[in-house]
């Protein structure tokens, strides 16, 4: 019996740590499919003259880009670089390119 219990104990180990491995997948797919949607409406927006979505949907890519980097120092080069090719986005729209405020800390 206790042999039993067991076997379905590491079975449902298993079985839990490959559902958590494939949520990690869709989380992923997810993720990538709101980048791909941010920039669809960012153009819808900018488009229609919606100036304020197409901003919030700007925000969304470049802090999705500035995720992405893992380590300070790149994160500082990737907001130098998304900063050159984004700003003139942000003013086209009668907005400032944010500020880093994970390389303000």
């Amino acid at each position: 019996m206790d042999v039993i219990v067991a076997l379905i104990s590491v079975v449902s180990l298993i079985v839990f740590f490959v559902m958590a491995a494939n949520l990690a997948v869709i989380k992923n797919i997810l993720r990538t499919d709101r980048r791909k949607q941010a920039r669809l409406e960012y153009l819808k927006n900018r488009a229609a003259g919606n100036k304020k979505e197409a901003y919030e949907e700007l925000l969304y890519i470049v802090y999705y880009e500035l995720d992405e980097t893992s380590s300070e120092s790149s994160r500082k080069n990737k907001y130098a670089e998304l900063e050159h090719s984004f700003t003139g986005l942000f003013k086209d729209l009668g907005y400032e390119f944010p500020v880093d405020l994970g390389a303000a800390k």
